[in-house]
Order: C-alpha cells, then structure tokens, then sequence
C-alpha cells in the first residue's frame, strides 16, 4: 500500500575459478630449489543468498527499511590449491574451512531533506560464517557492525550523485586454526569512501 511494502531477492551461489594464479615464494637462497616461480589453479565456492525486506513510509518524506539476509556459506567446506610445479617441500594444498551459514541484519533511513536532496543512515550487523577453530590469516572474520551515511542529490533533471561513508568494525577475537595448529587475535577495521553518478535518458 502507499506506506509499506515487502520483497524478497534470491541470489544463486556460484564458483569461482582460478585458472592460472601466480605463486611467488620469497625464501632463503637454499631453499628456492624447492619454492620456484610457479602458477595454481583453485576454485571458491560463493553462497547462494536470500534477502527478505520490509519498508515502511509514516510521512511523505521519510522512509524505513529494514531487511534479513541469509548467506549459504556451508558450501565452502574446503579451500585447495593445486600447483602446477611440486618439489618435496612445496606440496598441493586442501585446507577444510567449515564454514557455517550465516545471517546479517540492516536497517537504515531516508529523509527528503529537499526537492532535490535526500539525506540516509544505516545500521547493519552481520554474523560470521567462520567457526571456532578454522579462523585462519586469510580468514580472520568476526561478528562485524557497521555504519553507512550518505547524501543524494539531483545536479540536473537527468543527473544525479550519491555520496556515501562505510564503516565497519569487528571485536577481538582470539581462535586457534586447527589445521594448521596456528593460533592468534585478531580484529579488523573498514572504512570506505564512495561516490556514485547516474544518468537517465
């Protein structure tokens, strides 16, 4: 009706290959025999994703959202890369990951300020899908809150601009890599600066 409304997206998960990535290894001279200069191949499996999404409009110049995001990322249960060069120190990799599916919730705001200004706030919270003991250096994810701000605004009748801040921050968190036997603390940052231009014709 003119003051709310629903939706809902479905996004397929799909995978991601690596065809011929290049491995580079900066060891001692003794040991480049064993590590030489040489390309893999590897594939990551990416989660499908549901988003299910409400928006509500009390005043004709004031609008919340707020929506619930399911990501499938129990797929990702291995990471593997093969070499195309293996020497007795250098040996093709699979490292289970374990990853569970996770959620993340978000709501923001939207105020006209002006005929041709729109000024919005968000809040969003989204659970990691790494467990326990497989939180590892290339994946050292935490539960994660962030903040968005922007500005919208029509330069012209066709043109319009969108200026927007991100940030995002996880807290400490202190796990053990099990397949590695290597663990660690770690915490995490984002801030993002964007800048969006659109047309219509």
């Amino acid at each position: 009706n003119d003051t709310f409304s629903v939706g809902f997206t479905y996004r397929s998960g799909y995978q991601m290959e690596i065809v011929a990535g290049e491995a580079k290894f900066e060891v001692p001279s003794s040991l480049v025999d064993f590590f030489p200069q040489t390309t893999y191949t590897s594939s990551l499996s990416l989660p499908a994703i549901w988003s299910l999404g409400w928006s509500y409009q009390p005043k004709e110049d004031f609008r919340l959202a707020f929506d619930i995001n399911y990501a499938g990322w129990k797929k990702l249960d291995t990471l593997g890369i093969d070499y195309a060069d293996n020497t007795l120190r250098l040996h093709d990799s699979k490292m289970a990951k374990n990853f569970r599916n996770s959620m993340s919730f978000r709501i923001g705001g939207e105020y006209i300020a002006h005929e041709h200004i729109r000024v919005r706030a968000g809040l969003w919270y989204d659970t990691t899908p790494v467990t326990d003991n497989f939180v590892s250096p290339e994946f050292p994810d935490a539960n994660r809150i962030g903040l968005t701000l922007g500005i919208g605004a029509v330069l012209f009748k066709q043109l319009t601009a969108d200026l927007v801040y991100q940030y995002a921050f996880t807290g400490e968190r202190t796990a053990f890599f099990r397949e590695a036997g290597f663990g660690g603390t770690y915490k995490s940052t984002l801030s993002v600066l964007g800048l969006g231009i659109r047309y219509t014709y």
